[in-house]
């Protein structure tokens, strides 16, 4: 299935991961993983939601890996609602998690969430990288009050040493 997805060919991942269940091949969560990649790359919301219906069925959508991947799966085909619903109901986050979510509300058009979802993220001892201070001050550029906390967030970003970032400089 990965060889099938790696070359481009996600129809055949898909159908790869059907015959799985056929022939009573167990999955893993590498094989979710592997096969949402395949939807978002075919874009087939229908075949994603089936996926995700025997992923939770099975037990899957309770790895932070494939609930990560239907995070970015819902995200990518515009189902933002979806994406936080798979968000607000994971046991456990990870930052990756975060950088999802926070960045799928910004490129959605919703900057006023993704800046709220990072306050939420800075107590739970996860430690934003430049991917997540990367978005949350694209989403500062676009909202009104959005100078004031871009420069807040600047400074904890200096605070916790991720300040020297090339990513970061060019954001302003």
């Amino acid at each position: 299935m990965t060889e099938y997805f790696r070359a481009g060919k996600y129809l055949m991942a898909i159908d790869c991961f059907l015959e799985m269940k056929r022939m009573n091949v167990d999955y893993d969560n590498v094989s979710f993983v592997v096969v949402l990649s395949a939807v978002m790359g075919m874009s087939d919301m229908i075949i994603g939601q089936q996926i995700h219906t025997t992923a939770a069925k099975l037990g899957f959508d309770s790895f932070t890996s494939v609930a990560n991947s239907f995070i970015n799966m819902y995200s990518k085909m515009g189902y933002l609602d979806c994406a936080l619903r798979v968000f607000n109901n994971m046991k456990e986050l990870d930052l990756i998690s975060w950088n999802s979510v926070i960045s799928s509300c910004v490129q959605s058009g919703f900057e006023a969430k993704s800046i709220t979802l990072f306050l939420k993220l800075l107590p739970k001892g996860l430690r934003p990288d430049q991917f997540t201070l990367a978005s949350v001050l694209k989403a500062c550029s676009a909202i009104s009050e959005g100078f004031h906390i871009g420069k807040q967030i600047h400074v904890h970003a200096l605070k916790m040493g991720s300040g020297e970032d090339d990513c970061l400089h060019g954001t302003y």
